[in-house]
């Protein structure tokens, strides 16, 4: 789907959610760089020719348009100048966890079900080198297969030794290059398969809890069949210990952000690291 010059609005999400249960298969790239225009001078300048190119050969690392305070609230987000700065603390922290990574803990099977260590590493290498327009030739190669496009994507970064897939992880920790989607998804890239990493392996980060509650949010506002979490939340009130966040409606299910995040992204968790009346509903 292509969308209007406004950019990737909720309508436009909308419409993408209610082809695939007729049978079709709906993709919607982000062409506008996670910008939403509210007049024609904003549209004419996020949506033109060159600077669609642009993003989609990763030229552009920031979003053009309106700030996060001049959109309405329900497309109001954090934008790429704000996250990538955050995705590559991320990405070095998880680097320093894993120099000292001894050989047979590549092998530990991660959070990802399927994955080990090695592999959730090199979906990592993979998608910080993806274009927009790199993420629609190999999904196009894939059959607009999604799991056989992350297959494809492991196995052209996985190394012979884990230690030279870390080392390109490495040189590409600071790309500022993404799969045509919103831009919170690289947040959630970032925390949520870190911690596929860091769990499995008894390792722990201090994660930063303003840009994952944004990350939540962005799960929580995406259905699970596009990567997000909203039905496993659907009826719940959603409170954060260690951030602003208060959301939904429902019983009550409260927890560190971080934990949260895990959990809507359909990540297991400890029955002991949420409580409330809510909280078998969203553990299970």
């Amino acid at each position: 789907m292509i969308q209007e010059w406004w950019g990737l609005t909720d309508h436009v999400q909308d419409v993408a959610d209610r082809l695939p249960p007729e049978g079709f298969v709906a993709l919607a790239p982000d062409l506008c760089g996670g910008s939403i225009a509210h007049d024609g001078e904003e549209a004419a300048v996020t949506s033109s020719g060159a600077e669609i190119v642009a993003r989609m050969n990763g030229d552009r690392p920031d979003q053009r348009g309106a700030g996060p305070h001049d959109r309405p609230p329900e497309s109001r987000g954090a934008r790429m100048t704000e996250i990538w700065p955050v995705v590559h603390a991320e990405r070095r922290a998880l680097i320093r966890d894993l120099d000292a990574l001894p050989a047979q803990g590549w092998a530990t099977p991660s959070l990802c079900p399927g994955w080990d260590v090695h592999d959730v590493l090199a979906h990592l290498v993979d998608d910080a080198r993806t274009t927009r327009l790199g993420f629609l030739r190999h999904l196009a190669a894939a059959g607009f297969d999604f799991d056989r496009c992350n297959a494809r994507g492991i196995a052209r970064e996985r190394r012979a030794d884990p230690r030279s897939t870390l080392a390109a992880f490495r040189a590409v920790s600071g790309r500022t290059t993404s799969a045509p989607a919103p831009p919170a998804t690289r947040l959630v890239e970032a925390f949520v398969h870190g911690e596929d990493i860091r769990r499995p392996l008894g390792l722990e980060r201090a994660c930063p809890s303003a840009p994952v509650a944004e990350a939540l949010r962005h799960q929580l506002r995406t259905r699970v069949q596009f990567g997000g979490g909203r039905e496993r939340a659907e009826g719940l009130r959603l409170v954060a210990t260690d951030a602003a966040l208060d959301v939904g409606a429902g019983p009550e299910v409260r927890g560190g952000v971080l934990v949260l995040l895990l959990a809507v992204s359909g990540r297991p968790v400890g029955p002991e690291e949420l409580t409330g009346p809510g909280a078998a509903g969203l553990v299970s």
